[in-house]
């Protein structure tokens, strides 16, 4: 919808019937362009937009009372207002189809700053009082991970479509509690894991499924972080390497192996703490994991909580017929060596959400047609699920040095998820 739209001179019919024939307007052009999400750039907003964003959450109050899919857009709150919540909430004001009608935060001077900046006048410190303003049709979980079980049990119990940052929790056995809690209330949960929105990273996968690289051998997934997080992030949650990091290797592998299709036999993980301001703080920041799969493919990772030249994320996936290498995005594509003086080459991104700016796009996208279409999850219970199984066999490997037989370690929590192997 148009900022330009002059909605809030009109009445509450008019505005629905305005804002429905914008979007349905949308939706032929859409229809008949045949557009891929995936392809499609995200939308910066640049600060002077901001009140126009502003004053346009207070028109869309005349449609509230509509379902998101009559309006054409959906009225997101979003719960938490730490780094993740300023990337996802850059996607939500991205997009046409979402509007930011309302801030939590447990401190309400941070709910009531955040959105001030981002043009949202309607803040609480509950997620309950959220979820009773009928200007909110969806909620995204960006607390820190130790609150969000109880963030998505009442957005499930006001029958408010969830997107919540990975993991949805670190504790397995909380993690089948919310999905089961989600389902028993008939709302779609979708687990923030974002690299498979992000095109390049479909494209390895689609050559995959095609067939290019006559099945898969190995695959070696590299994740370095840039900046170094903050001590203090990393002491109050976020300081589990293999749950908080490692996970997105994990989310990859499954991917890159069938999305579950094939399942992992063994696990080992060599964790350790290599910076010297983490020394003796209990925090780890390196680690290499092994993931062995039960048709033979191997998965290796490599992670560190902080590479100095910039966010580094790659891949390379080898099979039978072939091996494909997902670079970092660089500002240049010369890599320039002179005698023993070392290399030069472009510069990579600063940190992730450049790194995966259309995949944040690409995601929101997705949650959006979840709450206007009641399409399905793409990251599903059970992908989610053995994802944190994984980062669980990965910590006991840590405490016992050695393998972990997956199908042992994992097949009683699968079974009480409801899930066979």
């Amino acid at each position: 919808m148009s900022s330009s739209v002059p909605i809030a001179a009109v009445g509450i019919g008019a505005a629905a019937v305005a804002a429905y024939a914008l979007y349905k307007l949308h939706e032929r052009s859409a229809a008949s362009a045949a557009p891929d999400h995936s392809t499609q750039p995200i939308v910066s907003i640049a600060p002077q937009s901001i009140q126009k964003l502003a004053s346009m959450s207070a028109a869309d109050m005349t449609v509230k009372n509509l379902p998101p899919k009559d309006k054409g857009f959906v009225g997101v709150c979003i719960a938490g207002t730490g780094r993740i919540a300023e990337v996802h909430v850059r996607a939500i004001l991205g997009n046409r189809r979402a509007r930011l009608v309302h801030v939590v935060d447990v401190m309400g001077d941070r709910a009531k700053a955040f959105g001030a900046k981002y043009g949202c006048p309607t803040f609480s410190t509950d997620i309950a009082q959220a979820c009773q303003d009928p200007a909110v049709d969806a909620v995204m979980v960006c607390t820190p991970t130790q609150f969000h079980a109880a963030v998505c049990k009442v957005a499930a119990e006001y029958g408010k479509p969830i997107f919540c940052e990975k993991p949805v929790c670190a504790l397995t056995d909380d993690l089948i509690k919310v999905y089961k809690h989600a389902a028993s209330c008939d709302v779609p949960l979708l687990c923030g894991f974002h690299r498979s929105y992000d095109p390049n990273f479909s494209e390895m996968m689609q050559i995959i499924d095609d067939g290019g690289l006559q099945g898969v051998s190995l695959i070696h997934s590299t994740s370095r972080d840039h900046p170094l997080p903050s001590f203090e992030f990393l002491k109050k949650g976020g300081g589990e390497l293999l749950y908080d990091f490692t996970v997105h290797d994990f989310d990859q592998l499954l991917w890159l192996t069938g999305d579950g299709k094939v399942m992992p036999s063994a696990v080992f993980a060599c964790v350790s703490t290599n910076l010297e301001e983490l020394r003796g703080s209990g925090v780890d920041d390196t680690c290499v994991v092994i993931v062995k799969f039960e048709n033979g493919a191997i998965g290796h990772i490599d992670n560190s909580r902080y590479a100095p030249y910039g966010y580094d994320a790659r891949c390379e996936v080898f099979g039978r017929g072939g091996s494909m290498v997902l670079n970092n995005p660089s500002t240049s594509a010369v890599v320039m060596q002179a005698g023993r003086d070392g290399a030069r080459g472009g510069v990579v991104d600063e940190s992730f959400p450049q790194r995966y700016a259309q995949a944040y796009a690409n995601q929101m996208d997705h949650f959006l047609d979840i709450c206007m279409f009641g399409n399905k999850e793409r990251v599903s219970f059970r992908h989610s699920l053995i994802v944190n199984l994984l980062a669980d066999a990965g910590v006991e490997s840590k405490k016992t040095g050695q393998f972990v037989d997956f199908k042992k370690f994992a097949l009683p929590k699968l079974k009480q998820a409801g899930f066979n192997w």
